[in-house]
């Protein structure tokens, strides 16, 4: 009986250690590499309650961090998500247009005419390209309030409008016709984004293994990383520039992958949406500090803050005395301040190029300046029609 129970016993722990594993790598902001922080952090917290002293959150920071920033951006996804909506309005109004004369028809209700009339002036609006923001919410408006309410008003205890408006009706649920191009866009970025992350989670895991870090990632258009590592995150383990240089060839690496498996599927995916790659190269080590209100990281620090708006604002950057965005489709962006703080990509970007997957030419770029930023340069690299394992 023994040899059984222990062996239910160790499955047991084998799944709870797993599941353990999971939720701290994919599901808080307590993963393994700073967990033994948050233990301090509670045994201190502990000790305080015990002893009767005022109870505040214990600090949780890092400091001397370097930062690694990387961002998997949809090509124009405002223009194709605007362009999406308004084809699925022009459906919808001439399927209604075409549903209100038929009820004109069998019906004098003066109102239906004054619906067909609003019906058109936005397909016009629509067809000029005229719609502001407050034109998108008119059509909303007159599309799920307006017109359906005079629909359904009629409708009630009359069987015969009851089936003529049915088709129309019918399209108006999530699967519908009238959502159709929107809903193969939403389609389109889930597919992207499941593949993205599909590589960033492998990047990640693979270099845990050799020195840990920090590893954040969240869903814009697109996705956006951060890999924090340094001494302080793991101060029993020596750290030295072998591991941050490591880090940064495999995060290059991985843009390349993501160029790559994002540019083989287009024929697949309900819309062509390509990916522009980009990262950028911060000068100096931060501070980052476990925010008790949010339960996640963030940067600390007057000059720290300064590298979370530049990356905010650096994925519309435009090359200087020119309308050219910096990000561009199958090829990965740098961005950064002085020369010398490339020099690691530098040397990657030769390996790269050594091995076929990077274009020879590497291009040297002067930015425009953007709000509260300036001075920034960046290289571009072209990627080629083969893939790092």
């Amino acid at each position: 009986m023994f040899p059984l129970q222990n062996l239910f016993i160790s499955i047991i722990n084998k799944y709870l250690g797993e599941l353990n594993h999971t939720i701290k790598n994919h599901f808080t902001a307590i993963q393994p590499s700073v967990e033994w922080k948050f233990n301090n952090a509670g045994i201190s917290y502990l000790r305080n309650e015990k002893n009767g002293e005022r109870l505040l959150p214990v600090p949780i920071h890092f400091d001397g961090i370097h930062p690694i920033y990387g961002a998997i951006d949809f090509r124009n996804s405002t223009i194709e998500r605007n362009k999406a909506l308004t084809e699925d309005y022009t459906t919808q109004l001439n399927a209604l247009i075409h549903t209100l004369n038929a009820l004109k028809q069998i019906r004098n209700v003066d109102l239906l005419g004054e619906m067909i009339y609003q019906a058109e002036v936005f397909i016009k609006r629509i067809e000029n390209n005229n719609l502001s923001i407050n034109d998108d919410a008119e059509i909303t408006y007159f599309l799920t309030v307006e017109s359906l309410d005079l629909i359904m008003q009629l409708g009630i205890q009359d069987v015969e409008i009851q089936n003529l408006t049915a088709p129309y009706l019918k399209e108006l649920a999530e699967d519908g016709v009238f959502h159709k191009q929107s809903a193969a866009l939403e389609e389109t970025f889930l597919i992207l984004n499941t593949h993205i992350i599909s590589v960033l989670d492998k990047m990640n895991e693979e270099l845990q293994d050799s020195y840990p870090y920090y590893f954040d990632r969240y869903r814009t258009d697109g996705v956006e990383f951060n890999i924090y590592i340094g001494q302080s995150i793991a101060p029993d383990k020596p750290f030295n520039d072998v591991y941050l240089k490591n880090v940064r060839l495999r995060q290059l690496i991985s843009m390349v992958n993501i160029a790559i498996i994002t540019e083989s599927c287009q024929n697949l995916l309900p819309k062509k949406i390509q990916t522009t790659q980009l990262i950028f190269v911060q000068p100096n080590t931060i501070t980052i500090s476990f925010r008790h209100d949010e339960k996640r990281f963030d940067v600390e620090g007057a000059y720290n803050i300064r590298y979370e708006i530049i990356k905010k604002r650096i994925d519309k950057a435009v090359i200087k005395n020119s309308d050219e965005r910096l990000t561009q489709p199958r090829k990965i962006a740098i961005v950064y301040y002085n020369k010398k703080d490339i020099e690691d990509y530098l040397k990657h970007i030769e390996y790269l190029q050594e091995n076929k997957i990077l274009e020879p030419s590497i291009e040297d770029l002067d930015l425009e300046d953007m709000q509260g930023v300036s001075g920034l340069k960046a290289i571009r690299v072209t990627i080629q029609d083969a893939s790092v394992k």
